[in-house]
């Protein structure tokens, strides 16, 4: 499942959709398999971002 973290509050209703829809679209498409990275960001780590 691909997780929605947006780092500012100042998204609008209809681009937070259109960002959750395409979260669905990359999960369906992902169809389960995990995707790791070499080099982390900040934003990934616990706490960031919210």
């Amino acid at each position: 499942m691909v997780e929605l973290c947006l780092l500012d509050d100042d998204v609008s209703p209809r681009a937070r959709e259109a960002l959750a829809a395409e979260a669905r679209r990359l999960s369906a498409w992902l169809d389960g398999q995990r995707v790791f990275t070499v080099y982390p960001s900040p934003a990934m780590q616990p706490g960031a971002g919210g």
